[in-house]
């Protein structure tokens, strides 16, 4: 498993706690965001978006989106 996707796995699971119950619907989608979101910010240790898409584990959505 990367570095990338353990650092995201530990963050959402560290978010989840805070809520009662699985979270379902929007604020699933919301709380997947935002972990991968403070994920990269970690990796990278920089806040510009680029150098953030480069550490996301989540590898979705266009990849001209991260240029």
């Amino acid at each position: 498993m990367s570095d990338n996707l353990r650092r995201y796995r530990a963050i959402h699971q560290a978010l989840k706690q805070w809520y009662p119950g699985e979270p379902s619907g929007r604020l699933a989608q919301h709380l997947t965001t935002l972990a991968a979101f403070i994920s990269g910010i970690v990796g990278s240790k920089s806040s510009q978006l680029p150098s953030i898409a480069t550490k996301m584990a989540l590898r979705e959505g266009r990849s001209d989106s991260r240029q």
